[in-house]
């Protein structure tokens, strides 16, 4: 059995986080949560549309040696694609709002592979 445990970078400032490990367990579910205050511009826009979200899992085999079990890649674009109005380079945030958040914004609704560079 692994040990797995994700990493990312936070948009936007590219810190590395962590969850922590799931202990010898055959089906970790992480239910980890993250929020990242934007102030959006111009450029954080432009950012996010080129911007791709990798998840890193990891297996830890012991304390001081972990492996890179694979990735997952999230593009944001699609985050820019739905706030973005008729007009171009205009952008609505109005999906935020209480009264106007009908449905939740999903960047991603299915399962993704893992991919390991290692193995391909």
């Amino acid at each position: 059995m692994r040990n797995l445990y994700i990493t990312f970078k936070a948009f936007p400032t590219f810190e590395k986080l962590s969850t922590p490990v799931m202990y010898k367990q055959t089906a970790p579910v992480f239910n980890h949560g993250s929020q990242f205050p934007i102030m959006m511009s111009p450029e954080v826009i432009d950012k996010l549309d080129r911007f791709t979200f990798v998840l890193e899992v990891w297996d830890q085999i012991n304390p001081g040696k972990d492996e890179l079990v694979g990735l997952v890649k999230l593009p944001l674009s699609s985050f820019v694609y739905s706030i973005q109005t008729s007009e171009e380079n205009h952008y609505s945030l109005n999906f935020l709002a209480d009264q106007h958040n009908l449905y939740p914004l999903c960047i991603v609704d299915d399962a993704l592979p893992i991919y390991s560079p290692r193995v391909g």
